[in-house]
């Protein structure tokens, strides 16, 4: 078994919440994409997989638009997995799997989908490279990731400034969209499309995202070592502000790469 990766924002108390909040904002999207993946396959996926699957929203989503025979989410966290089956009710499998180091247990994978996950692993070419044994010949994957995210709010991107610093540290990339496509085809895959989405996301919706963030890593010794404590509260409370305007337009740049590759 290889290194365990990190998870900048944890997966205890309000992690759960959070995550349910960002399938909600990223559902339109994701359903769109997974759409377009299933047109790319070609025909009716049988098997399809979520890595990184969290609390199982995700999964469900994939279930739903591929309508695959056997949808499953890989998750490491025991947490995460146990809500999912409690909520899924047995309709769905998930597998307590650390997917950024361990090789799938899996093959003839028809699609396969993950969404902000490459960005919390250290070793992202090399994960890339074990996943395509796990798909069929033809199999489609779904990637997901941050290209771009910054505003000229100072609150905002002090924010920004935090996680892609702690994020670095643990040898990881905020915006791993940006180089996205180059490491797909390095690893092997053949890159279908490739293309750069604004989901259009007020920054009120995004704050609410951050907070519990920020909680997360608040205590991580980088964060300590680069933030003064009252300068993090300053943050805090600035992102509770911005969460509460939501008739105001708070300029926010959010760009996602998303890109579509065959085994």
């Amino acid at each position: 078994m290889r290194e365990g990766s990190h998870y900048t924002f944890g997966d205890q108390g309000p992690a759960a919440e959070r995550l349910r909040r960002l399938a909600s904002l990223y559902r339109p999207l994701s359903a769109s994409v997974l759409e377009q993946a299933c047109v790319t396959l070609g025909v009716a996926a049988d098997l399809a997989i979520d890595l990184g699957a969290g609390p199982g929203y995700t999964t469900e989503l994939v279930a739903e638009v591929t309508q695959a025979r056997v949808a499953i989410g890989y998750e490491r966290s025991p947490a995460f997995c146990a809500e999912a089956r409690a909520r899924c009710g047995g309709s769905l499998d998930f597998v307590e799997l650390d997917v950024g180091a361990e090789d799938l247990p899996i093959q003839n994978v028809d699609l396969g989908f993950c969404r902000f996950l490459l960005t919390h692993l250290p070793n992202p070419l090399e994960t890339l490279g074990r996943w395509k044994k796990a798909l069929r010949p033809g199999g489609v994957m779904v990637f997901l990731e941050v290209e771009r995210l910054s505003s000229s709010d100072p609150v905002l991107a002090r924010y920004y400034r935090m996680i892609e610093g702690v994020q670095a540290e643990h040898g990881q990339a905020m915006s791993i969209g940006r180089t996205l496509e180059a490491l797909v085809q390095k690893a092997g895959w053949r890159v279908v499309d490739s293309q750069a989405v604004d989901p259009c996301l007020p920054a009120s919706a995004m704050a609410t995202l951050h907070r519990p963030n920020l909680e997360s890593v608040r205590k991580d010794p980088w964060v300590q070592g680069h933030f003064k404590p009252e300068e993090i509260d300053e943050i805090a409370v600035g992102l509770e502000r911005i969460g509460a305007e939501t008739g105001k337009g708070t300029p926010i740049d959010n760009v996602l790469r998303v890109v579509i590759a065959r085994a």
